[in-house]
């Protein structure tokens, strides 16, 4: 099924689609920049081999509809996707993969039935597959296989995974945003500190983003801003460069091709930082 229509622009921008779903995840080939594909409402995923100029509905099981909060494509094998379903508290909520680019997918065993907010791999190792649920963060070493949990069953404040990222540097750093602020792990999961300071108290973590050549460097977009530290998490300045002192931030990025680019997507529309964040 090829979805295509007439892209008007906009302000200089092309309606690209995918037409039929409300696209709520995308990833980009990292060997192929115009293979795309896109998790959307009712278990919708879309792929794209023509930079979003079409769309192909890609098949997947029928079931419990969801959201696809998550979608990744293994940068070792372009063909080796994952995608991180919220079907609610149904069977049908998991971590789904895929090793011939979308074609068919299974579920994940081990974390079936957990409701999926965020996934993320290892720039270090792609075998090594973290999964951000509403029960806490799970972690993979062997690309999805066996999974076990990293995070305290009876800790309240990590039951709700919202993002994750990975330390470029080392594979036992991660980051995870929650509803109520962010905490990081430098020994694999065994313990969890709280990364807060200079935070809002109860921002919601929407997005975290750890500089790929410069590990201290981190972004972390929330309820009430951007925000970015220059030690790893220890501390963080919000950054004001947007008009509105609360402005709800719901994606942070930075040009793979210019780690001093960064883009924000926010309830005030989308904006471009050249230096930073400082403007």
């Amino acid at each position: 099924m090829l979805l295509v229509a007439t892209l008007p622009v906009i302000g200089g921008w092309k309606l690209a689609g995918p037409f039929g779903g409300s696209a709520r995840s995308i990833a980009i080939d990292p060997q192929n920049g115009r293979t795309l594909v896109a998790g959307a409402r009712d278990s919708l995923l879309f792929r794209s081999d023509d930079a979003g100029a079409s769309w192909r509905l890609l098949p997947f099981p029928r079931g419990t509809p969801g959201v696809f909060n998550s979608v990744l494509i293994d940068p070792a094998a372009s063909a080796h996707y994952y995608a991180g379903l919220d079907a609610g508290d149904s069977s049908d909520s998991g971590v789904y993969e895929s090793k011939d680019g979308g074609e068919t997918w299974q579920a994940l065993a081990g974390i079936h039935g957990s409701r999926i907010e965020a996934l993320a791999l290892s720039p270090i190792d792609s075998a090594i597959l973290a999964a951000g649920t509403s029960k806490g963060v799970f972690v993979s070493d062997d690309s999805g296989v066996t999974w076990r949990r990293i995070s305290s069953e009876t800790d309240r404040e990590m039951q709700d995974i919202t993002a994750l990222a990975f330390d470029p540097a080392d594979k036992n750093v991660l980051y995870a945003g929650t509803p109520h602020l962010p905490w990081k792990t430098t020994d694999g999961g065994t313990t969890w500190h709280s990364v807060a300071t200079g935070l809002i108290d109860d921002s919601d973590i929407f997005s975290i983003r750890v500089d790929p050549k410069n590990p201290k460097l981190v972004f972390a977009s929330a309820c009430s801003g951007i925000y970015r530290s220059d030690s790893g998490g220890a501390a963080w300045v919000k950054i004001q460069g947007i008009p509105g002192t609360h402005r709800r931030t719901h994606i942070i990025s930075e040009d793979p091709g210019n780690a001093g680019t960064i883009f924000a997507g926010t309830t005030l529309g989308l904006f471009k930082s050249p230096d930073g964040g400082k403007t």
